[in-house]
């Protein structure tokens, strides 16, 4: 049984193997996430990156949901999370990730974790659209795989059946 709650959101990358190891990562993660997001995605990574994380999402046990956006504005206008982190590196996080609390939002809530797709991936304007959260044993600048895929391990592990 998937998620619904839970939107995951990659914004801003030009690489097609980060869009494509990113739709990889969310859908066969033991969590249970369906919806997964790309936003100001360009170059190849639109052309070449979609495509590719389409055919994963379909392909994946879950069937999940692809949805493609100009920027994160147009997430929150289409979707209306309710909540919204950003998962940013420590050094532009606010709090450590609250894990215990979003898996408990995402019980009653649609939650939106946002992923910069890059070390840039976030500009200062869309780091104040949410919280910023951090990893609290983050090594310096993980790429946004990484970020993901620790973050779902630790989501993973408050969930109560």
């Amino acid at each position: 049984m998937s998620n619904q709650n839970l939107l995951f959101a990659l914004h801003n990358t030009n690489s097609p193997n980060t869009v494509k190891l990113f739709a990889n990562t969310v859908v066969n993660f033991p969590f249970l996430c369906k919806n997964i997001i790309f936003s100001k995605i360009t170059a190849s990574a639109a052309s070449m990156g979609i495509p590719d994380a389409q055919k994963i999402i379909l392909g994946s046990e879950k069937q999940g949901s692809l949805f493609f956006f100009a920027d994160i504005n147009d997430i929150i206008d289409s979707l209306n999370p309710d909540k919204i982190y950003l998962l940013v590196p420590r050094r532009f996080g606010q709090t450590v990730v609250p894990f215990f609390q979003i898996s408990q939002e995402i019980k009653k809530l649609k939650v939106l974790i946002i992923v910069g797709g890059s070390s840039s991936g976030l500009t200062r304007k869309e780091l104040d659209m949410g919280d910023c959260i951090y990893l609290e044993y983050e090594t310096p600048e993980l790429n946004p795989i990484a970020l993901t895929a620790i973050f779902l391990y630790g989501l993973s592990q408050t969930r109560s059946e």
